[in-house]
C-alpha cells in the first residue's frame, strides 16, 4: 500500500474531511504504511497536496483524489 492509499482508506472510513495529524495518526494506529522517515507529517502532506484539486504542487499529479478544505484539513473528492 502506497502513502496515497493510506489515506484514502483512512479518509473514506472517517466519511469526513481531517487534519494532516488525524490522517497520519490513523494510518500508523492501523499499519497502514511504515513511513522510514524522521519526517512522516511532510511525506503525507506532500503526497496529498501532491494529488489534491485545489493545491499547488511542484509535481502536480494528474489523477486529482483529495481536496484541501482549510488549513491542512483534507477530504476525498466525490
Amino acid at each position: 500500500m502506497t502513502v496515497k492509499e493510506a489515506a484514502i482508506e483512512v479518509l473514506k472510513t472517517a466519511g469526513r474531511a481531517l487534519t494532516v495529524e488525524e490522517i497520519l495518526s490513523d494510518i500508523k494506529g492501523r499499519n497502514l504504511f511504515l513511513f522510514r522517515t524522521t519526517g512522516p507529517r511532510g511525506v503525507l502532506l506532500a503526497t496529498m497536496k501532491r494529488h489534491s484539486e485545489n493545491t499547488h504542487s511542484c509535481t502536480p499529479a494528474k489523477a486529482k483524489v483529495f481536496r484541501q478544505v482549510s488549513g491542512d484539513r483534507f477530504e476525498l473528492i466525490g
